[in-house]
């Protein structure tokens, strides 16, 4: 029986998810189910619903979207993308459409809840936008980003954190590059670039004072 039992617990899961209709850990495993759940208690039932047709009008329901911490795992938290606020939401390409903006204002992270496929979208190239002030401060926000996306790129995992109250609301497998390949020289310069921008503009905003 002990030599069985692994064949015994198999089965088990089977008869709970297939003939009880019960979600186990391992279904939400295989179909991705930890990706969206928190939001889908966020949400709407008629805006998650509207988002799957293939002609998506606006959105007709009021929205309460918590302020979130955009974070990757095994990374430390990053300041620019600590308690965000949510500025937009529409209904595009079968998905909603999320941004949200940092409390500066300066920077913005767009993701798609893609609940057809019970999935969590970022766009490595267009989804993390900064918008430059030719303050140092930007400067230092650039350089976050420049980090996030290196973590990103390195295998990094989304988290999205209700800023409110703590809880986990989705979070993202690891991103695997394809045709891509990391050039850490080019990483190091490019932070180091970042890093004489903020010296030069700390530089300049001290002789405005």
């Amino acid at each position: 029986m002990e030599a069985e039992r692994p064949i015994i617990e198999a089965l088990a899961v089977l008869a709970i998810e297939d003939h009880l209709g019960i979600q186990t850990s391992h279904k939400a495993w295989r179909e991705h189910l930890y990706e969206l759940r928190g939001w889908k208690c966020i949400l709407p039932v008629a805006v998650i619903e509207a988002s799957l047709l293939a002609k998506p009008g606006d959105i007709q329901a009021n929205i309460d979207l918590p302020p979130i911490n955009f974070r990757l795992r095994r990374s430390e938290p990053f300041p620019l993308l600590e308690g965000m606020v949510p500025a937009h939401a529409r209904l595009a390409n079968q998905r909603i459409e999320l941004v949200y903006r940092s409390v500066d204002g300066l920077a913005e992270v767009t993701f798609w809840l893609n609940f057809a496929e019970e999935r969590l979208e970022f766009d490595l190239d267009n989804s993390f936008k900064l918008y430059d002030d030719g303050s140092a401060a930007v400067a230092r926000e650039g350089k976050e980003r420049c980090q996030f996306i290196w973590d990103y790129f390195g295998n990094g995992e989304i988290q999205i954190w209700n800023a409110q109250n703590g809880e986990l609301i989705s979070r993202v497998d690891a991103f695997i590059p394809l045709n891509m390949m990391a050039n850490l020289d080019g990483h190091v310069a490019e932070l180091a670039a970042w890093d004489k921008l903020i010296a030069d503009r700390e530089q300049a905003e001290a002789g405005n004072e």
